[in-house]
């Protein structure tokens, strides 16, 4: 099952968002984006793009080439948030910062306070994969993905 989440950068033109569609959680998405687009730079070449299907552990994105697309923008990240599907996880990047907001009607929190709150760090799971994760999750004992 995909969390989705809404991933929201500041820039020249006001705030600009993308849909993020698979592992939109703190320990999943959040970690990845503190991790890997940890720059105002790179977070605004992340949502330029279109999109998100996925952000794989090392960084590598796989977004949505099907259909045209076109940033959502609004003048404040609350705005463009409603814009985008997402299950609760905003990530806003402003000025060099990850945010974190569980909507648009609550604040938003630095990421790495709240990503240390919760206890998630980005572990190297040497030759465990995203599917093992999934099934001991679920409880599987099998391969692959129930969604």
């Amino acid at each position: 099952m995909a969390t989705r989440a809404a991933i929201i950068c500041n820039t020249n033109e006001g705030m600009r968002g993308a849909y993020s569609h698979w592992d939109g959680y703190l320990a999943g998405l959040g970690v990845k984006l503190m991790k890997h687009f940890n720059s105002q730079e790179k977070a605004v070449r992340l949502i330029s793009e279109g999109d998100i299907a996925e952000i794989d552990d090392e960084g590598d994105v796989r977004y949505f080439k099907d259909t045209p697309w076109t940033p959502f923008a609004g003048n404040t990240w609350q705005e463009v948030a409603t814009m985008i599907p997402h299950n609760n996880n905003i990530y806003v990047m402003i000025n060099g910062v990850w945010h974190w907001a569980e909507s648009t009607k609550t604040k938003l929190y630095e990421l790495d306070s709240k990503l240390e709150e919760d206890d998630c760090i980005f572990l190297d799971t040497g030759s465990t994969t995203v599917d093992d994760v999934h099934d001991w999750i679920s409880g599987k004992t099998g391969g692959g993905r129930d969604d």
